[in-house]
């Protein structure tokens, strides 16, 4: 064996190297959490190029990140060697959206649809759908973001508009649907646009048709390798299907019990019949967790095995000892902010755990809210993971709305969103009118060229005609810079002719922030240069499109991360606070009644434990206010699958009452007090002269409803369910029993 071969085999445990090994056939490789998917897949690459000889150019490998592509590229030329590397090339890698641009790049032409097609993102998507219901359902108010979803799902079932016609339901929403998916598929084509779901489904539909395209591709790409196979939708389990039915060397990796994202359209099932699939399958089990502790882990199986769909395994590690995870009871969302932040910065300080190490998981992103003020208050630095998203911001989709129109002359969704972009004199009148000149002559292209036209002055007001000729001409001129010079240039031009710095210039820190993220989006750009003057700017479009929130993510400076549960996955800390822990919000409330939805909340809360590395604290909360009303918090079911020998717990008494009355026994030579850790809580001993007693509930006429967990004389110390705790003078403060 040559020294390459035993790298590559070597510091595998048994089942990663027969997972490597196994390269003929089909192969379901079930990778737990933290078992080392990401070494397997590519190791196996490695060894099918070393030690099978198979060319680089024959693997096709699909990832579900545009980043852990790129993770792998890197691996797979380190364990070959930078020198072999080089010389041999590197496999077909990249999610399914981006390996489907590509293929459509050279072959959408066999169904009649334009080579130089823009990709739209949500954001253009929903623009389309606003106009089409406009059209459809005036005094509609059907929310555009829910039509467009269910048009999403259409396509990833492969259902063409009129396929969803004959199949809708009889309900007022499907009727909306039904009509507008039609006006929407044409004027994404009019605009010669695809969003995200056409890539994959013109995809399929260019296989099925053509069969010379897709014989092509399968004597291109003989050995398939699929990550995250788990989460995997209709059309994408097709895509497979057809480019490996006729070599069969295909191999999945994926966990069923991580499958979460069945809102998006992802099938458990499409991992769960493999085996039916493809017979002479050979199963691999990967249970060895290489992340977690076992206390950890042992915490995630007690959840994840009440679930009846899905494959047994259980996960183990070495690493034997550690601290048992941790279930707090809070009293109400405030004070659960304040114990996982409060929690955060003792970890920091006393046991020099990075913030970084650290990570806030909810599974709404509206429970972001009470942690964000909890870490502001508290001055701890923290990272918003799903707010608003770098690529949606108003100024970025701006500056990517002038590259557009370069780069396509027909998009009109883009040249509607920027051409009055600095106010210039464009109005919604005059576009109203370019839109019928763009009907009269075939496109946006014909009609900008005939402004100067018998036709474009019967259509186009003269003030208006005018003004769009001088964009028109400005756009142009920045198209012929495109063809001599790289994207940079390009962009330096846009944002000179147009003035836009000086139009967000408004002297308030937003401002700031906005120049600041323009600075950003130019050092982006700036690495496309070396493509050369036109495909830089192809490139960078295409790539900005396909980008995930997660790509994009950065973890350098140090700050506590909050992020839900969906946008973890892929993630891992050293310690992970669980919270919001209670029946309606997790399990969430739409999940309660069916149990499909019940087993992938409980897959969700599987992802969201074997996140943490070393510790894991649960947070739940008694009380927690629901549009403005303070509502009784039952524990998750989750928690109560967690044996007692397994856990410790604590609660807000133990945080307040305990140690006050400790500390106040303690200052009198007295044993402190300690009350049940289990049942009833009882009210504390009444302080001399005060009217209340620890632990009873009281309103203030200012901050409302809250808890006495001190009595020290006159002054009270109070745990209000709103704003949390303040101390306050019993003679003075407007408070009564409640």
């Amino acid at each position: 064996m040559s020294d390459t071969q035993s790298e590559i085999l070597e510091a595998l445990n048994l089942p990663q190297r027969e997972a490597v090994t196994t390269t003929e056939g089909p192969v379901l490789v079930l990778a737990g959490a933290g078992s080392g998917k990401t070494r397997v897949l590519t190791h196996r690459i490695a060894y099918l190029i070393q030690k099978c000889g198979v060319s680089p150019q024959s693997i096709l490998a699909v990832t579900f990140t545009n980043k852990a592509a790129g993770e792998m590229k890197a691996r797979i030329l380190k364990l070959l060697g930078e020198a072999e590397g080089a010389t041999s090339g590197t496999p077909t890698m990249g999610t399914f959206h981006s390996i489907c641009a590509q293929i459509l790049r050279r072959d959408i032409g066999s169904l009649d649809r334009a080579h130089n097609f823009v990709i739209f993102d949500s954001i253009d998507q929903l623009s389309l759908i606003k106009k089409a219901l406009k059209e459809v359902a005036p005094n509609s108010t059907i929310s555009p973001r829910a039509v467009l979803s269910a048009i999403s799902r259409a396509k990833n079932e492969c259902m063409t508009p009129e396929a969803f016609a004959v199949q809708k339901g009889g309900d007022y929403f499907s009727d909306i649907v039904g009509q507008v998916f039609p006006i929407y598929q044409k004027r994404l084509k009019d605009n010669e646009a695809l969003d995200f779901d056409d890539l994959l489904g013109l995809t399929v539909e260019l296989f099925q048709e053509h069969p010379a395209v897709l014989e092509k591709y399968q004597r291109m790409w003989q050995y398939l390798l699929i990550d995250e196979y788990q989460d995997t939708n209709h059309v994408q389990y097709l895509l497979v299907k057809l480019l490996s039915e006729e070599h069969h060397n295909l191999c999945v990796v994926g966990d069923d019990d991580q499958s979460i994202y069945g809102f998006r359209g992802a099938n458990i099932g499409n991992i769960l019949a493999f085996e039916k699939d493809n017979p002479d399958t050979k199963v691999i089990k990967l249970e060895q967790n290489y992340r977690s502790t076992q206390p950890v882990l042992d915490a995630a199986f007690h959840v994840i095995q009440e679930n009846t769909r899905r494959t047994e395994k259980r996960l183990w590690t070495d690493r034997k000892e550690g601290q048992a995870p941790h279930i707090y009871e809070a009293l109400n969302e405030t004070d659960e902010a304040s114990y996982v932040v409060g929690k955060a910065q003792e970890l920091h300080d006393n046991h020099k755990i990075s913030l970084n190490e650290m990570a806030v998981l909810y599974r709404t992103n509206a429970q972001s809210r009470a942690f964000e003020e909890a870490c502001m208050q508290a001055g701890l630095p923290y990272r918003l993971v799903g707010g608003v998203k770098f690529y949606e911001r108003k100024e970025i989709k701006d500056l990517l709305a002038f590259l557009r129109i370069i780069q396509n002359p027909e998009d009109e969704v883009s040249l509607e969103r920027v051409v009055n972009i600095p106010p210039r004199g464009i109005g919604a009148g005059t576009l109203t009118e370019l839109h019928r000149l763009v009907k009269e002559t075939g496109g946006l292209k014909a009609a900008l060229e005939a402004l100067h036209t018998d036709l474009g002055d019967q259509i186009i007001n003269s003030r208006g005609r005018e003004n769009l000729y001088i964009f028109h001409a400005m756009v142009e001129s920045w198209r012929e810079l495109n063809r001599r010079e790289n994207v940079l240039e390009v962009f330096d031009q846009v944002m000179k002719e147009t003035g836009y710095l000086e139009y967000i210039n408004d002297g308030t820190t937003q401002a700031e922030d906005r120049y600041e993220n323009i600075k950003e989006l130019r050092t982006t750009i700036s690495a496309y240069t070396e493509f050369g003057p036109q495909h830089g700017l192809s490139v960078l479009l295409e790539e900005v499109s396909l980008m995930t929130d997660i790509d994009r993510a950065q973890f350098a400076s140090e700050a506590l991360t909050l992020i839900t549960l969906h946008q973890v996955k892929g993630l891992e800390f050293e310690v992970v606070f669980l919270a919001g822990m209670e029946e309606g919000l997790f399990p969430h409330s739409r999940a309660l009644l069916e149990e499909k939805e019940l087993e992938e909340e409980r897959r969700i809360c599987y992802v969201g434990i074997t996140r943490a590395k070393a510790q894991l604290f649960l947070t739940h909360a008694e009380s927690r206010s629901v549009y403005g009303e303070s509502r009784p918090g039952i524990a998750s079911r989750f928690l109560v699958d967690l044996p007692d020998d397994l856990v410790t717990r604590s609660d807000w008494e133990d945080k307040y009452v305990r140690k006050s009355s400790s500390l106040a026994a303690s200052s009198r030579g007295a044993a402190p007090v300690h009350s049940e850790s289990t049942g009833s809580r009882q009210l504390k001993d009444s302080k001399a002269g005060s009217k209340f007693k620890e632990g009873q509930r009281v309103k203030h006429g200012s901050f409302g409803s809250g808890v006495v967990v001190q009595i020290k004389g006159d002054e009270l110390t109070v745990v209000f369910d709103k704003v949390g705790l303040k101390r306050l003078l019993e003679s003075l403060a407007p408070l009564a029993a409640g």
